[in-house]
């Protein structure tokens, strides 16, 4: 996609054209990511929903985190979290669905099309999820460097479970709501792989 600014009125050495990719990733968005995730812990730890309480060991959950689900097939799960980004980070890659065909290369995830991107000289621009993940807990928006969203990403879910709950009581991360600093761990993860 090509967008001219409304700048061609006023001609001169400068373009004010720019070359977009824009694409969707319907299924792939955090929460629907967290549920298929769920589903994957359930299936890999091979809860019997006939028998009572279980608790499964959650990567992706602050260290120390209970969260305790239920659904029509499971009565009661518990999963514990284990605060451990980088393992956490491991257990996503098979929901990206990367073995899928890819009609048109180079793809990203799911088979979808995307063009390269050299983030060196190039601007990226991210919304939504991707901002909220990285500024409303752990204030590192702005411009993006890598290494300083994965030093804090591991430090926040590292942190145990407590500590963190009497940080947000305090009101330390008034942008956040309790969702979204419950799967903090989770969604930090999940925008750094997708």
């Amino acid at each position: 996609m090509e967008i001219d600014l409304g700048c061609h009125d006023h001609p001169g050495p400068k373009s004010h054209t720019y070359r977009l990719y824009v694409t969707t990733f319907l299924g792939f968005g955090a929460n629907e990511a967290r549920k298929r995730f769920v589903d994957m812990l359930l299936t890999e730890n091979k809860v019997d929903p006939d028998h009572g309480l279980h608790y499964i060991s959650d990567p992706c959950l602050p260290k120390g985190m209970l969260e305790t689900q239920s659904n029509h097939l499971y009565h009661h799960v518990t999963f514990k979290g284990e605060g451990n980004f980088t393992k956490c980070r491991e257990k996503l890659y098979p929901l990206l669905n990367i073995p899928t065909t890819c009609p048109r290369s180079p793809c990203s995830m799911n088979g979808v099309f995307q063009p390269p991107i050299n983030f060196y000289n190039h601007e990226m621009y991210g919304f939504s999820e991707y901002w909220y993940t990285l500024d409303d807990i752990l204030h590192v928006g702005g411009i993006y460097k890598e290494a300083k969203f994965i030093r804090a990403a591991k430090e926040f879910c590292a942190t145990d479970w407590q500590i963190l709950s009497d940080r947000f009581k305090s009101g330390e991360f008034p942008a956040a709501d309790q969702h979204r600093f419950q799967y903090q761990c989770f969604k930090s993860a999940w925008v750094l792989a997708i």
